[in-house]
């Protein structure tokens, strides 16, 4: 069965996840200030997370973040003249005083 991380074996480990598959992790040393650590410990408690849980998925959500960003951009540039057209009365520069 062909799966989405060429190279890795899966472990199968039932009820840990919804699909029962895990994959090997790779291990990142990323060091922080103690301040930034005291930061990063308060919010992954707030967020009722371990730390290492909560760091992996701050970096997740941030690629996802920058990539729905760009995406955005993306539309609005290929969109803005239409938008224009259709909506001159929302068109920024054009509202009366």
């Amino acid at each position: 069965m062909e799966h989405e991380f060429p190279g890795c074996s899966p472990i199968e480990l039932p009820g840990l996840q919804e699909s029962g598959t895990v994959y090997p992790m790779a291990e990142l040393r990323v060091e922080f200030s103690d301040q930034e650590l005291r930061v990063l410990e308060a919010a992954a408690r707030d967020a009722g997370v371990p730390t290492e849980e909560y760091v992996r998925d701050a970096s997740l959500r941030e690629r996802t973040r920058r990539t729905f960003l760009a995406t955005a951009v993306a539309f609005y540039d290929e969109n803005v003249a239409e938008f224009d057209q259709a909506f001159p009365e929302e068109t920024p520069g054009t509202r009366a005083a």
